[in-house]
């Protein structure tokens, strides 16, 4: 009988120490993340809400990131990764638990934002409530202090300005800014004196100063993307409602997304339904005139080049005078009203 039960004590060890052996250690992201630039490359297994899913972006895949009870409380990490996965097989309010290799490295699948590849994915539950907005106050934004915020729900505390569309229509990306509109260096900074009420028309005695007025704007922009990687995506995203068209000056309130990172920028994914951000469009109220006959001309000036007469393919000195011919003559050509 004493040997039964020493042999039924061994057994209980046993099976207690195999289930012990297969349980998985999840690690809260935060401590993947860690506090420096990269995240901790290595195998790991986390647990956390689904926030965003992107069937669309290159490559494809989902966000998650640890709700409260789960995260490290550290202000300084992220609590937030993206999954890759070609074809997501989650819907945001998950929770999951996956387990797969982390890395942050410059080329695919990473693009310097910390990812998890080659994901074993089990849903533990579904229509969780989603973390809390982490709230970016606009005055102190820096793309050098978003690193605490990368993969997470985000928060802009004011409205964001559009400071470029070049690319709304090709990419579905638009240029803003926290911190208001920015302007070209040149338009404060005199590039040849210094101080600028210095008259000089050449030089670089200013050049710094220009320099670093253009790094300061560079630190204060991000982009508001579209969560696909689709070229010349249809319908174009982002479009005021009334208007249907953006300008630079345009407003997004209440900016609500996840900041995600890629191709060097840090870039705001949206979210759907009442989240989905809004540009809103403001245009200069129409004057009021009197009783006046309004005429207005226009000429095409883009190629009023003022050459160096360095080199054969570049426009020589007589170029511009040429130029100035034409318009001349065209401007004659007008009515006296006109003119």
């Amino acid at each position: 009988m004493q040997l039964f039960y020493k042999a039924l004590s061994l057994l209980t060890v046993f099976l207690v120490a195999c289930a012990a052996a297969g349980a998985q250690q999840i690690t809260p992201i935060g401590i993947i993340q860690g506090s420096g630039a990269l995240a901790t490359s290595g195998t790991f297994t986390v647990e956390g809400i689904v926030t965003g899913v992107y069937a669309g972006l290159n490559p494809a895949g989902f966000y998650v990131q640890n709700d409260a009870a789960g995260a490290d409380g550290d202000a300084a990490t992220s609590d937030a990764l993206f999954v890759v996965q070609t074809a997501p097989s989650v819907v945001v309010g998950n929770r999951v638990r996956i387990t797969g290799a982390v890395q942050e490295i410059a080329s695919t699948p990473s693009f310097n934002q910390a990812v998890l590849t080659g994901p074993a994915i089990t849903v533990v539950s579904a229509g969780n409530a989603l973390p809390a907005f982490s709230i970016i106050s606009n005055a102190t934004y820096s793309n050098a202090t978003a690193e605490p915020f990368e993969g997470m729900l985000v928060e802009f505390s004011a409205p964001v300005t559009v400071t470029d569309v070049a690319a709304l229509k090709s990419r579905g990306e638009l240029n803003i800014s926290p911190q208001g509109l920015v302007y070209q260096p040149t338009q404060f900074v005199d590039p040849n004196d210094d101080p600028a009420s210095g008259t000089t028309s050449a030089g670089a005695t200013n050049v710094a100063a220009v320099t670093a007025y253009q790094a300061a704007n560079a630190s204060r922009i991000l982009l508001l993307d579209d969560g696909r990687a689709t070229v010349n995506p249809l319908p174009i995203p982002y479009l005021d409602a009334t208007t249907q068209t953006v300008r630079i000056g345009s407003t997004v309130g209440r900016l609500r997304g996840i900041l995600g990172y890629g191709n060097s920028r840090w870039r705001v994914q949206p979210l759907a339904g009442a989240d989905a951000p809004v540009v809103t469009v403001l245009r200069p109220a129409v004057p009021t005139f009197s009783a006046i006959d309004v005429k207005v001309a226009s000429f095409n000036v883009l190629n009023y080049f003022n050459g160096d007469a360095q080199a054969a393919a570049f426009p020589r000195r007589a170029e511009p005078k040429r130029w100035w011919n034409l318009t001349a003559s065209a401007a004659k050509s007008l009515p006296p009203s006109c003119r």
